[in-house]
């Protein structure tokens, strides 16, 4: 084993020096990786924050906008009234693309994890305990907003809207 040692300490060296090199790459990568998904991150929620149809959407979903409320655009069976409320129905699914892109990225691409998605989990839950929206986003293709709020609210830390701790 000395032997071995003293005539190919050369080689072990740089062979360290490789696995060294590769190490500090993939570990300052991880830190770049995970700076840019929080840039991202802060995008989307601008993004979502500031576009003013997902803004009026929000609204009407939390009961804040005078004179409408989401339950006056779907019967009891999440069916939509298109031909009282057009304009409103498209805020809405505006609304629920955005969540639908957050929970495809998480579920399918796996490129955020529950956590990160849990930065806008009030409005998932929102979605999930609105009786006639929910109903309409399992039965016009946005069930997986309805799923990813379901696991959010599975977080020992999530809140329920209202701002009430899970029990």
């Amino acid at each position: 084993m000395t032997d071995f040692l003293v005539n190919h300490w050369k080689d072990l060296l740089e062979i360290a020096g490789v696995f060294g090199g590769l190490w500090k790459f993939f570990d300052s990568r991880k830190h770049e990786l995970a700076w840019k998904r929080t840039e991202t991150l802060v995008t989307l929620g601008q993004a979502f924050a500031s576009d003013p149809d997902i803004a009026q959407a929000t609204q009407l979903i939390e009961g804040r906008l005078d004179g409408a409320h989401v339950d006056q655009l779907y019967d009891d069976r999440g069916d939509p009234y298109d031909n009282l409320h057009g304009l409103r129905l498209w805020q809405v699914d505006k609304y629920l693309d955005f969540l639908e892109r957050i929970a495809y990225a998480y579920r399918q691409m796996r490129t955020l994890s529950l956590a990160e998605v849990a930065i806008f989990g009030g409005y998932f839950q929102q979605v999930r305990y609105n009786e006639r929206l929910r109903r309409y986003c399992i039965d016009h293709g946005y069930a997986s907003v309805v799923e990813v709020a379901a696991e959010i609210d599975a977080l020992p830390y999530a809140r329920r809207p209202g701002g009430s701790r899970r029990a």
